[in-house]
């Protein structure tokens, strides 16, 4: 085990074994790139042990993401706000969109990216983008809960409620008031989850069951 004490070449080695023996080394080599560097090859977590120059270094950090997207939550914020670095975390990890900066999360092809891999990044775009058809549309067809975070105008809008409760009928209960009374919607939530019927409004319900009932009787007597 290394300590504040053990020399370049003693930390270089323990961090090629294991990135993460970074954490025991003294300030000046967490702030040494080369030494750095060694540790995020070997295990991209040890980004969080470097020094805050080491975490604002495009290449280091740009090789933590190329690993796996998470390392964008140890950057630094100046990086947190490079498109390229953000758009190579939340292509590995959307959920990596919660750690960029504001402005990214209010941009078109970091958003699209990340819900691409995630729909539920959703969740944390702007409220612009969280708004926009296509963005929704690809969110809640890549992961129907992400119904639960599109705009109150799309939450109304029949294409992206029906792609979201023909995949899981639950997610109903994020559409609109007007939406949950609609026959059709209804009727595909609950035939995909028997469950959704809870979350329909009051006044499709009975209507709901009957049908079904009629339907199931039908099948019977043929």
């Amino acid at each position: 085990m290394i300590n504040e004490n053990s020399s370049r070449e003693e930390v270089l080695e323990a961090v090629w074994q294991n990135g993460r023996a970074l954490k025991y080394a003294n300030k000046r080599l967490k702030d040494d790139s080369e030494v750095v560097l060694a540790a995020i090859r070997q295990n991209w977590r040890s980004l969080q042990y470097a020094s805050e120059r080491s975490r604002d270094d495009d290449m280091l950090v740009s090789t933590a993401v190329s690993r796996n997207g998470r390392a964008l939550k140890y950057a630094s914020d100046l990086l947190k706000s490079a498109k390229l670095i953000v758009l190579s975390a939340v292509y590995r990890d959307g959920g990596m969109l919660k750690y960029s900066s504001e402005r990214l999360r209010d941009d078109a092809e970091c958003v699209s990216t990340a819900v691409w891999q995630n729909g539920r990044a959703l969740k944390y775009a702007s409220k612009r983008l969280r708004d926009d058809f296509q963005i929704a549309y690809q969110a809640v067809k890549n992961d129907a809960r992400a119904l639960e975070y599109v705009s109150d105008r799309l939450a109304n809008h029949r294409g992206v409620v029906l792609v979201a409760v023909k995949k899981n009928g639950l997610v109903l209960q994020y559409a609109s008031e007007e939406l949950r009374g609609d026959r059709e919607i209804v009727m595909l939530a609950v035939k995909n989850t028997a469950g959704a019927l809870s979350e329909a409004s009051e006044e499709i319900r009975s209507e709901v069951v009957k049908f079904l009932a009629d339907n199931d009787g039908g099948k019977k007597n043929a």
